[in-house]
This record gives C-alpha cells, sequence and structure tokens, in this order.
C-alpha cells in the first residue's frame, strides 16, 4: 500500500525580491473614444494585461494633433530611470522616443 505524500507549499518571494525581478516594459494603453483614440505611455510589468494598471505613467501620445510638441508629452527624467533600471520599450514606444531624442 503506498503512502500518500503531504503536499507542502512552496513559500511565496518577498515583495521586495519580487520587485526586483519583476520584468518591465515601456508600452502604449489605448484610451479614448472610437475613431478618436489618444494612448497613454506607461511602466508596466509584461505580464499585465494590454489594458492593465501601469507602475507609473510616463506621457502621452495622441497622434491626432498636428504639432509634435502637442502629439507626444513625455516625462523624460522618469523614461530615463525606467531604461536605466532595464525596463524595455516596445517598438512603437522605441520609435516615439527615438523622434524625441532619446537615447535607447
Amino acid at each position: 500500500m503506498k503512502r500518500k505524500q503531504s503536499f507542502q507549499a512552496k513559500p511565496k518571494p518577498s515583495t521586495e525580491v519580487a520587485s526586483r525581478d519583476m520584468s518591465v516594459r515601456i508600452r502604449l494603453t489605448r484610451m479614448g473614444r472610437r475613431n478618436h483614440s489618444f494612448f497613454r505611455i506607461g511602466a508596466y510589468d509584461s505580464r499585465t494585461r494590454r489594458e492593465g494598471r501601469a507602475v507609473e505613467l510616463l506621457g502621452t501620445y495622441d497622434p491626432h494633433q498636428e504639432e509634435h510638441d502637442k502629439k507626444v508629452q513625455l516625462n523624460v527624467e522618469r523614461i530615463k530611470h525606467w531604461l536605466s533600471v532595464g525596463a524595455k520599450p516596445s517598438d512603437t514606444v522605441a520609435n516615439i522616443l527615438r523622434k524625441s531624442k532619446i537615447e535607447l
């Protein structure tokens, strides 16, 4: 007769370790109404859904504006911080950052 093995739950990592190992992406979140969308640029945990909660909001992108200054508004200091700690921008955000003269 085989003996049942007891189940032992693995200990959960502390929040300090989990935040250090968190993979962060800088990406867009769609906002606005139908046919007139604008986007928020934010730092997101890579595992969150597309319209999930941001770790930090970093700016906006409105493709319907004419001038580049109104089209893109960025918090450059915080974007540089997130890039320095290893956050990876999505392809679209990388293009926006290049046009705004921010080094990746």
